[in-house]
């Protein structure tokens, strides 16, 4: 027992030297690695309030931007009942540069493609490709939604919510619009012409052939609300306009629809025609064409009070039986395009009765969702005067303004294929002759 005492002494004192020279040498390996914050560090009062900061060792450098304390490998060597040290507010970096990275050329037998279409390290951008994670169409990237083009095609953008997969109504070219107009013509029979206001809408949207386009729109007007020297009786109208067309960035354009029309006074009528416009786009926004109207219903006989001279210079309200007809027009016209969308046109012609006229319409657009569109005709008399039917009373007339609202915006600056060409009806497109 005695012997074996100083045995233990001497294994003691043994692993007390061990221990003591593995801390002097951990101690300098850490102050190699971290010299100016193992001076500044101060024990934490738990492990709670340390913080553990990643390894320069490990490659993880952008991690290492941290305040001072011992990385993960000093960290496991220390028993798990000791604090760590508590950070302070100094920063560090490591004094190792961080390589820039290589961009890779294109490979050597990757296809020729245009200027600007390699996106990064070299990879041509081809129709279908994946963009910023999804799938693009001709190299773009997908907006958020999927509406069909023009011809009615749906542009596929990946995951799409459900209500994509149901029918979808286009309402990209959906136009409202409001205004007043003042006009005349043979069915006011020589009394004052008729003022008020009106209300529509007109609605494009694509056909699925030939890249052609459907629309079909309602105006209603109401004028004369205290009548004139005839009738008492306001005057209410309602155009509808359906048909098709073709939009083009240059060359053959043109299309054909139906106009409506009832017309409700002293008399009530109905009557249909043709409207059609047929003109060649040159390039820079220049168009040339010709325009026309002509009857879908015969003329349709109405009782109705007409002027007659009695010849002292008075006249008398009579009633009589009349006919109203389309009157037929063929006209020539000019139309530009004008900036952020808008366009003009000037056109003149005659009647199918003999009767010049003129006239012009214009679309400006003042903001993405608002325009203002106006317009006026004129069509001469025919200059076969009688005591019943002074020229005058042949005369018509129109002027038109609206502010037109797009609840989806117009595409500023680019061609919109889809938006109507005819205007809706009214009464500078829709003529009517008394007879």
């Amino acid at each position: 027992m005695t012997g074996s005492r100083p045995v233990g002494r001497l294994l003691a004192t043994a692993t007390v030297l061990a221990v003591a020279a593995w801390a002097t040498g951990a101690t300098a390996q850490a102050e190699e690695v971290f010299p100016n914050q193992l001076r500044e560090a101060r024990w934490a009062p738990s492990r709670d309030e340390a913080v553990l900061v990643a390894d320069p060792e490990s490659g993880d450098s952008h991690l290492a931007r941290h305040p001072a304390g011992l990385s993960p490998s000093l960290l496991a060597r220390r028993p798990q009942r000791l604090s760590r040290p508590f950070p302070t507010a100094s920063e560090w970096e490591t004094s190792a540069p961080v390589p820039a990275p290589e961009t890779l050329p294109p490979p050597a037998d990757a296809p020729v493609m245009e200027e600007g279409s390699f996106v990064e390290e070299g990879l041509p951008v081809l129709e279908g490709a994946m963009v910023d994670g999804f799938p693009g169409f001709d190299g773009a990237p997908c907006e958020g939604h999927c509406p069909p083009d023009c011809c009615g095609q749906w542009n596929s953008c990946g995951p799409v919510p459900i209500w994509c997969l149901l029918p979808h109504i286009p309402h990209d070219n959906l136009e409202f619009f409001g205004g007043v107009q003042g006009f005349t013509g043979p069915t006011n029979r020589g009394g004052s012409g008729s003022f008020g206001f009106h209300e529509g809408f007109n609605w494009g949207f694509p056909a699925c052939y030939g890249c052609r386009a459907w629309q079909w729109g309602v105006r209603g007007t109401h004028s004369n609300f205290d009548g004139n020297y005839l009738t008492i009786t306001s005057r209410n109208q309602v155009f509808v306009t359906g048909g098709s067309f073709r939009r083009v960035d240059w060359g053959l354009q043109g299309g054909l629809v139906v106009d409506y029309l009832h017309d409700e006074w002293d008399y009530e009528v109905d009557l249909l025609q043709l409207r059609g416009e047929l003109s060649w786009k040159f390039r820079c926004g220049h168009e040339a064409g010709v325009w026309f109207t002509a009857a879908g219903k015969e003329s349709q006989e109405v009782e109705l009070l007409l002027p007659r001279s009695q010849g002292t210079g008075s006249l008398v309200a009579t009633p009589t039986t009349a006919r109203i007809e389309v009157n037929e027009i063929l006209a020539f016209f000019y139309r530009k395009q004008l900036a952020c969308g808008g366009e003009g046109r000037l056109f003149g012609g005659f009647t199918t009765h003999s009767q010049g006229l003129v006239g012009g319409d214009f679309l400006l657009p003042i903001h993405p969702n608002w325009s203002l569109q106006a317009g006026f005709l004129y069509a001469a008399p025919d200059d076969q005067r009688t005591i019943q039917q002074p020229d005058f009373a042949d005369e018509t007339w129109n002027v038109g303004l609206s502010l037109v609202w797009t609840p989806c915006g117009r595409s500023l600056g680019s061609s919109n294929y889809c938006r109507p060409l005819f205007s809706v009806a009214d009464n500078g497109s829709f003529l009517t002759r008394l007879r």
